[in-house]
């Protein structure tokens, strides 16, 4: 299996930081690849621009239409670009980061927000019908991961983990040692 890792925290010392190198290295161990996009560490902008899609900015910014248009004629940004490299090799993407305020850290969201842009991760309309077509089908499909995975620590999180990490679960989307990923 091929694992795209993307760490959202700033502390290196931190649980969760304790958490990913321990599952990173479990996944090594049971000798599957895993490569990483380490936000903080990268210094990731999370901010969506004009500049990301090499914007004239005559007329008003539709962030969705500029952002497929950028990826039909090779204007996006760089570090984009490098993402959507990164995704393209995966067939499971973790997405690692602390529950803060209920919700991601804004580093994790912006990189949602400019990472999946419309006409490759939503979007991608059926040249037959017109109709837009569902995740896993279309233009995205042949490169898309099979697995997306949430890691969030929560109140008692940490035990779970630590079991799923000791008992070296076949699964990087589940805390149990099971076949099946927790979700797809």
């Amino acid at each position: 299996m091929r694992v795209l890792w993307v760490f959202a925290h700033p502390e290196p010392r931190s649980l969760t930081a304790q958490l990913r190198t321990a599952g990173i290295a479990a996944l090594r161990e049971a000798g599957h690849e895993v490569i990483e996009s380490d936000l903080y560490a990268m210094n990731w902008n999370p901010v969506v621009t004009a500049g990301d899609f090499a914007y004239d900015g005559v007329e008003r910014l539709d962030v969705a239409e500029e952002s497929e248009a950028a990826l039909r004629t090779g204007r996006l940004a760089a570090d984009i670009r490098a993402e959507h490299d990164k995704l393209a090799w995966a067939d499971t993407v973790v997405l690692h980061f602390p529950l803060w305020w209920y919700g991601m850290p804004a580093i994790m969201k912006g990189w949602l927000d400019r990472v999946l842009v419309q006409g490759y991760a939503y979007g991608v309309r059926d040249p037959e019908s017109g109709r837009t077509r569902r995740y896993g089908d279309g233009a995205w499909q042949a490169s898309a991961p099979r697995r997306w995975c949430r890691s969030a620590p929560m109140p008692g999180w940490d035990r779970a983990a630590s079991t799923a990490i000791s008992r070296r679960s076949s699964s990087p989307c589940s805390t149990a040692p099971s076949s099946t990923p927790a979700w797809r």
